[in-house]
């Protein structure tokens, strides 16, 4: 395990790793185990093919997750690398990417938007936490005259996000690298032109 309290990561010992299974009889944390002095931790187990896994370490009280793992038959893969940082309620987060679908007219006379939004915490090697519960990790403008947003499959949950008449809210820590952030809604089709803001706003 690392830790990205600099741009050059160190080793996390001590870290607590927690191993979820989700399968077809199994669904939540089915182990646990400390992080060595170098970082290095084990787990000891029989695979289930049909099932994934999952590694999650809580740092600063933020949770980290491992990509999903599933092994070839019944082999699994010897390194697993989780990664944790420290945080900061002062850097910004940036949306240096925004990619709109427009879908065409439904019979409904509205047109569905897809709009994947990529975030990025500032400094590459923090986590952005809020100073409170009120205060956005990130905030980004909607085109106006939206209708029945929600949130698609992305890296923050649908519950740490916020949608107000022309506006999105995210309240979730957003990590170190790229994440994404899927919206639908719908514009009428009757509305004259449609005007996409750049998702440029950073909260510092």
């Amino acid at each position: 395990m690392l830790n990205q309290t600099t741009p050059d990561s160190a080793p996390a010992a001590g870290v607590r790793v927690v191993m979820h299974q989700v399968g077809p009889s199994i669904q939540g944390p089915v182990d646990s185990t400390a992080t060595d002095r170098s970082g290095m931790f084990r787990f000891r187990f029989s695979a289930d093919s049909q099932s994934v896994y999952l590694l999650s370490a809580r740092h600063h009280g933020i949770e980290y997750f491992s990509a999903p793992i599933r092994g070839a038959g019944d082999i699994m893969p010897d390194t697993v690398l989780l990664v944790v940082s420290d945080t900061s309620t002062t850097i910004s987060v940036q949306a240096p990417n925004r990619h709109i679908v427009i879908a065409p007219p439904t019979s409904e006379g509205t047109r569905e938007i897809v709009d994947f939004i990529t975030l990025q915490a500032a400094g590459g090697h923090l986590t952005r936490v809020s100073p409170d519960s009120q205060t956005p990790n990130w905030s980004g403008p909607l085109p106006p005259g939206v209708l029945d947003a929600r949130v698609g499959e992305s890296d923050f949950s649908p519950d740490a996000v916020t949608i107000e008449r022309d506006s999105v809210f995210l309240f979730a820590p957003v990590a170190p690298g790229e994440k994404q952030l899927l919206l639908h809604y719908w514009i009428p089709v009757a509305q004259a032109g449609l005007t996409i803001p750049t998702a440029s706003d950073e909260i510092d």
